[in-house]
């Protein structure tokens, strides 16, 4: 449904034929000129986390990536600069370009959120240009499907923790992330170990369940705020979750939902942006901070993460919801008292759009919000567990199981992450660097007795393709790790196949009865088809996996003895 662009009508200047048959309202089009240089900031941090994922430096990824590095490159930086439709397009076009060649592996919770916003947003520009409205009644028209978007990403984040690992406080990443954000709060206080374990392992614990409570029930209450119109104290506690989302690898995630939810407001609130976007100090600052963040990037790999990080918080600060929450729906440099009974572009555009139930921007908007919820619950379909919004969750649905608390298992009708392996190693990069742990219980200092008495796992379990530089201070690298067996075969296509070069990883791969017919496996263009048969039915198998380019073949151990001995009796290789 339209939604109203202020509770009073708008009283913004319109002037009359100006792109569409109901005028052109300033307040929208400087609203929508504020929301694109947010965006093309946000792509700067992005492109950064990017380069710093990747573990390439800028030159390597433009040489690589050829014309489309250098669109996306350009087209953030002339969003800051010249913020308008032409920037934002070609932000969105080399942004979408990009993020589909990345998919399905390689694209993170920020990424998926980030695909679907730009489909929806080129759909509202492709609709203005091709009806002749002005851009920003195409950025209004899209702000429904953006909203249900953000609400979905809370809803899902908040589905996912309700599982039984997430309230242990043993397992919990929230703890984890309290712990390690607390400690360094506190060593930097300079407060003692003895005054954390003075007042007794039972109030931390006490403590700590209160927070995971708190935490649940705050993060189901901001869909239900949104949805029930209470935009104001549902954007104060998503704002809150993002804040503490930007401590983690995944800040550049947050800076995309911030940078969203100008979307739940009318756009002259926008306006109280202006100081941070349009005004000349805040472009030359910005593109100050981007040269920053790119100019040591340019040749080397690592050492940017952090000023990212850093970068990401002051700009959470910055874009804070509240001030244009709580502006006021005229805007005084615009306000013509005697147009104050005439609707704004905006509402004008989402009305055109709602009257026709089928149209252009409708559709797209269907397909996408339905695309959120499939990928969201994915892992409760068994379709994969990467990328689905369940970030600090404790999920797991591996291997046929899961540890939600109101979702069964029988709901994975589909076998993707039911078929596991676990890794026990290999020479592949990308398998070497799959399963890591940032922080733990050693780096502790504070809370380190406190977590070693209570056997609380202070580790936040992640990848290091997503967290980027791994410092030896702050996580390890692990080895041995279970992950669903089409993972294993997209990572060996992914780091082998284009470079045909000869590597090995050993498997010990765990399969049911009911799921095999043989003891022993095999890959031949196709890893994970069952073969054989035998008194070995179910039976842990060790497998090693010596594939050459394209993939050879994979024989456990009882294959090799077999083989050695037709050698040994002159038969030649089995």
């Amino acid at each position: 449904s339209a939604r109203k662009c202020a509770t009073a009508p708008c009283r913004a200047m319109v002037r009359p034929g100006s792109g569409s048959a109901a005028g052109r309202c300033e307040a929208c089009d400087e609203a929508f000129h504020i929301f694109t240089c947010m965006w093309g900031q946000v792509q700067l941090l992005r492109l950064c986390t990017l380069l710093c994922r990747n573990h390439v430096t800028l030159l390597e990824w433009l040489t690589s990536t050829g014309c489309g590095a250098s669109t996306m490159l350009l087209s953030s930086l002339m969003c800051v600069v010249v913020p308008d439709e032409a920037t934002i397009s070609a932000a969105i076009c080399s942004s979408l370009a990009s993020t589909w060649a990345a998919l399905p592996g390689e694209v993170d919770s920020g990424g998926m959120f980030e695909l679907l916003v730009h489909v929806n947003l080129l759909a509202g520009l492709a609709w203005s240009l091709m009806t002749g409205r002005p851009a920003c009644e195409g950025w209004a028209a899209s702000g429904p499907s953006i909203r249900c978007l953000f609400s979905l990403v809370f809803f899902f984040t908040a589905l996912a923790r309700l599982n039984r690992d997430y309230h242990d406080t043993g397992k919990s990443a929230t703890v984890a992330l309290w712990l390690s954000t607390a400690d360094a709060l506190c060593a930097r206080l300079r407060i003692p170990p003895r005054c954390v374990d003075a007042l007794g392992d039972r109030v931390w614990h006490v403590a700590l369940r209160v927070c995971l409570l708190g935490v649940e029930v705050a993060g189901l209450a901001v869909p239900l705020l949104l949805w029930q119109g209470h935009v104001v104290p549902g954007l104060g506690l998503a704002w809150m979750f993002t804040f503490a989302l930007a401590s983690t690898a995944a800040f550049d995630f947050s800076c995309l939902l911030v940078a969203t939810m100008p979307f739940w407001v009318p756009p002259q609130n926008v306006l109280v942006l202006r100081w941070m976007t349009l005004a000349s100090p805040a472009r030359l600052g910005a593109l100050a901070v981007g040269a920053a963040l790119l100019g040591p990037a340019m040749l080397q790999r690592s050492g940017t993460q952090r000023n990212a990080r850093l970068a990401s918080v002051a700009w959470l600060f910055a874009a804070h919801p509240l001030p244009y929450l709580l502006a006021s729906t005229g805007v005084a440099s615009l306000a013509v008292p005697s147009m104050g009974a005439q609707l704004c572009a905006g509402e004008l555009a989402q009305q055109a759009v709602g009257a026709s139930s089928w149209g252009f921007v409708h559709l797209v908007s269907g397909l996408t919000v339905a695309a959120a919820v499939l990928n969201g619950a994915a892992p409760y379909l068994g379709l994969k567990t990467q990328a689905t919004w369940s970030v600090l969750s404790n999920l797991q649905v591996e291997g046929g199981v899961t540890n939600h608390m109101l979702i069964p298992a029988w709901t994975q009708i589909f076998g993707y992450a039911a078929e596991c392996v676990t890794i026990t190693k290999s020479n592949v990069p990308l398998l070497q660097e799959q399963h890591t742990i940032v922080g733990g219980t050693s780096r502790l200092s504070v809370f380190r007795g406190f977590a070693e008495r209570n056997c609380v796992q202070a580790g936040i379990h992640t990848g290091a393709a997503l967290c980027g530089e791994l410092p030896e201070e702050e996580g390890d690298v692990i080895m041995p790790y279970t992950i669903p067996l089409v993972e294993l075969r997209r990572l060996i296509s992914a780091q082998t196949m284009p470079l045909l070069q000869e590597f090995f990883c050993g498997v010990h791969a765990l399969w049911r009865a009911s799921q095999i017919r043989g003891a022993a496996w095999r890959a031949d263009e196709g890893i994970g088809q069952p073969v054989g048969g035998g008194a070995a039915l179910g039976r842990p198998q060790v497998a090693c996996l010596p594939l050459h380019g394209r993939g050879a073949a994979c024989r456990t151990q009882q294959q090799r003895r077999r083989r050695l001995g037709k050698q040994r009796r002159g038969a030649g290789p089995g």
